[in-house]
């Protein structure tokens, strides 16, 4: 790669990531190319030279933010937990669940979700974004399953389940606001134990050759 292409891609990357963090300050709602362009410090045919038109840019705004949220959740997992382990299983998802819905990241999930309804009016020019969010959480998880012993299609159930109750409660939880916390966590008290039964169900794994 040239110092060229590598300097603009550089610059690419940097636009998108402050255009990220802005969109987490201020939304979808009212931005456009110029009042981006301001926001950032930068000229608006920047912006058109980079990302082209409006669209193009929400689009690119989308699909990094949901690449972000996927980063940053998979960071906050324990290390060393066994997926296979009913313990560590529920650890987990007590864990991952106390990050989500901590209020330093409503902001965030208030940006994700916002986006995820902006994405599904035109999911034609959006099917990126889409497949992160209907993918990057469930198809690791079904994979976990699978790996246990569970059939593919049921551990890709499973997955869906437990990410749709997951994101369902972190938006009750960015709906309601610091009062809703206690709801959601006794709801998500009362779904572990399924999930839990799904793991000391599980069918026995053949030994690795």
């Amino acid at each position: 790669m040239s110092d060229v292409v590598r300097d603009r891609t550089d610059r690419h990357t940097d636009l998108l990531d402050a255009a990220v963090d802005h969109v987490l300050v201020s939304g979808f709602e009212k931005m456009s190319l110029r009042t981006l362009a301001g926001a950032l410090g930068v000229a608006h045919n920047t912006l058109t030279h980079h990302f082209g038109d409006r669209a193009s840019l929400q689009h690119a705004i989308l699909v990094r933010l949901a690449e972000r949220v996927q980063r940053d959740t998979r960071a906050v997992l324990p290390e060393g937990a066994e997926p296979s382990d009913t313990v560590d299983a529920v650890l987990r998802m007590r864990t991952v669940f106390e990050w989500m819905a901590d209020a330093s990241r409503r902001p965030v999930w208030a940006a994700f979700y916002e986006s995820i309804a902006l994405a599904v009016r035109d999911p034609t020019t959006n099917r990126a974004f889409l497949s992160h969010v209907e993918n990057d959480w469930v198809e690791p998880l079904a994979a976990e399953f699978e790996r246990i012993g569970t059939d593919a299609g049921t551990a890709r159930a499973r997955a869906v389940l437990i990410v749709a109750t997951t994101r369902g409660l972190v938006m009750d939880v960015v709906v309601s606001g610091p009062s809703g916390i206690t709801r959601a966590r006794d709801a998500l008290e009362e779904f572990l134990p399924l999930v839990a039964g799904w793991i000391e169900r599980r069918a026995p794994v053949s030994p690795s050759r």
